[in-house]
């Protein structure tokens, strides 16, 4: 039975991929694919909030693009191992973190 679940869930997760993928070839600009599909974008990932990022060479830094949330206007992170998105862009790695307050599920990283 558990098979079952995890080969329609799987379905599921692609079927929504594709349909996401589809929309995105649709659009030639990038800010419109942002603002239609975030909703979209961040079920996907059951994701509470969603950041976009550019690099900017420069400085060496990931700046947000586009994010949800209105705490702060723009977020800048170093391109190193100091955090979790830095991280990411600096091994070039997907990082997926289910709890990240969990500091057993982090140091695994």
């Amino acid at each position: 039975m558990s098979d079952t679940k995890d080969m329609r869930s799987q379905s599921e997760y692609r079927a929504k991929l594709l349909e996401i993928n589809s929309k995105i070839s649709e659009t030639t600009k990038l800010d419109d694919i942002i603002i239609d599909l975030k909703d979209e974008i961040a079920s996907l990932f059951e994701a509470d909030r969603l950041t976009i990022y550019y690099v900017d060479g420069i400085k060496r830094e990931l700046v947000s693009r586009f994010k949800t949330g209105n705490e702060i206007s723009e977020i800048r992170v170093p391109l190193s191992p100091v955090s979790i998105s830095g991280y990411a862009a600096f091994k070039n790695t997907l990082v997926n973190i289910k709890n990240v307050y969990d500091k057993k599920e982090l140091s695994k990283i």
